[in-house]
């Protein structure tokens, strides 16, 4: 399971997460900056898929600084396995993610009231896609981060991102072949949020028994 031996990577989790809240301050404002200029085109909800996306890439920052520090040489002297150390990248963004998706709900809710477009459907489907959006980027990324020099990681982020928005659009099309999407988009983004959990934990599987085989690179 990913999360066994759970207990052993309570170190690690709270060491990313001591690093990642110095940069909260920062990713909230970039998320209210990104989120209200696409409110404006869209939907006020759309504050739900900037928070899970955006707060979750902060997990890529504690890569590259475990990489700048050099503590993955260290972290081979701690009691916890190599596959652990990967394993606790893929926890720590997952609760990002949600953690994303929960801020979103809490600036977004009661502006979509305020306006009257509020409507449950929107709002799971809006939840279901920002889960799957964020989740399919970290298959790629999160991996990608390990093996990869820092210098390539800026691209290597970009490029899941688009990936990530195009697979979506994909499944979305064709939910629209066979059926309506307005009619059934909160099916077809449970389509993509179910496609995007088993992704990730299919990418967590493959990276905890094959990352540190080919090395970190620095």
């Amino acid at each position: 399971a990913l999360c066994k031996g759970g207990s052993k990577m309570n170190g690690l989790i709270k060491k990313d997460f001591y690093l990642i809240m110095k940069e909260i301050p920062v990713l909230f404002f970039v998320i209210v900056g990104a989120g209200g200029a696409l409110a404006n085109l869209t939907s006020p909800l759309i504050f739900i898929i900037a928070a899970a996306v955006i707060f979750s890439t902060a997990t890529l920052a504690t890569i590259q600084n475990d990489k700048a520090t050099s503590w993955n040489k260290f972290s081979i002297t701690l009691p916890v396995s190599k596959q652990q150390i990967v394993i606790e990248k893929y926890v720590v963004y997952a609760l990002l993610v949600i953690f994303g998706i929960l801020v979103g709900s809490v600036i977004s809710i009661p502006i979509a009231i305020g306006t009257k477009t509020f409507q449950m459907d929107s709002y799971l489907s809006t939840v279901f896609i920002g889960l799957a959006l964020a989740l399919i980027s970290g298959s790629f990324s999160i991996p990608c981060s390990f093996v990869f020099p820092v210098e390539k990681n800026v691209l290597i982020v970009s490029l899941s991102a688009l990936g990530t928005i195009g697979f979506s659009f994909l499944i979305m099309a064709l939910v629209d072949l066979i059926f309506s999407i307005e009619s059934y988009l909160l099916i077809a983004s449970c389509i993509i949020a179910v496609l995007g959990i088993v992704s990730y934990i299919s990418s967590a599987f493959i990276a905890k028994k094959t990352i540190y085989r080919r090395g970190v690179k620095s």
